[in-house]
């Protein structure tokens, strides 16, 4: 809060910290103090101007480009991925997963003008998280050098990822998903079979109005047996406001 205010102290106009800035700064902070030897960071939104971009890295991942944010990253998939990989440092690793060819091509030649190795990883078969697990497995050997395959196994056999296909009760089966544009719909209506079996699916469904609602519902209706659309209701909206 002190550096904020120093901060905001030399700053012009209405500008001033963000929350999302100072909490980026408390986290490092924390990191540093408690001796953590290495850590995986997430942009919050696109790479080039986010506060997370304040730090060297030893490898930079992208696992994927979808249409988000558009309003402040670029209109197409190729703009979008010219804001995150404005992060890559010089001389350090590109990991990334499974890219529309003309983003690929892009990823290969930032990875050659900064001197970087690029570890490519293909779709995984078997469904989308195993794609993701993939491209991590690339991102730690980055640190590690060879995973182990046992060890890689141990790792993740009982790991939860909140929020993605997150099974939530039983009587009926119950899960949660936050995918929020098109390409996420799409990862988990390739996913719903996996975990649904014969049964009856019925999507619960509630998009905010920044987001591509009929590029989601396109992507996701083909999974769903039937669909419940929901609001939120204004003070809860509020309380993110």
């Amino acid at each position: 809060a002190e550096a904020a205010e120093a901060v905001n102290a030399r700053l012009e106009g209405d500008e001033a910290v963000t929350q999302f800035e100072l909490a980026t700064a408390a986290a490092f902070l924390t990191l540093a103090e408690a001796g953590v030897q290495v850590a995986a960071i997430e942009a919050g939104l696109g790479g080039r101007l986010d506060a997370t971009n304040s730090i060297h890295s030893l490898a930079t991942v992208l696992t994927s480009i979808g249409l988000d944010h558009t309003e402040y990253l670029g209109e197409t998939e190729l703009e979008i991925a010219g804001e995150k990989l404005a992060v890559l440092r010089p001389e350090s690793v590109l990991v990334v997963g499974p890219l529309e060819p003309e983003v690929m091509k892009l990823a290969r030649e930032t990875a050659a003008e900064r001197n970087c190795e690029i570890r490519e990883v293909s779709r995984a078969e078997g469904g989308f998280q195993r794609t993701n697990f993939a491209v991590a497995e690339a991102a730690a050997a980055c640190y590690l050098g060879e995973v182990s395959r046992t060890k890689a196994k141990q790792a993740v056999s009982g790991l939860v990822i909140h929020g993605r296909l997150e099974k939530l009760g039983e009587n009926p089966t119950v899960y949660a998903d936050v995918a929020h544009n098109p390409a996420g719909a799409r990862a988990l209506a390739a996913s719903l079979p996996e975990v649904a079996g014969d049964a009856s699916v019925i999507g619960v469904i509630g998009v905010l109005a920044d987001k591509d609602a009929p590029g989601m519902l396109a992507a996701l209706a083909p999974a769903l047996d039937q669909a419940v659309f929901t609001g939120l209701p204004q003070d809860a909206l509020s309380a993110w406001g």
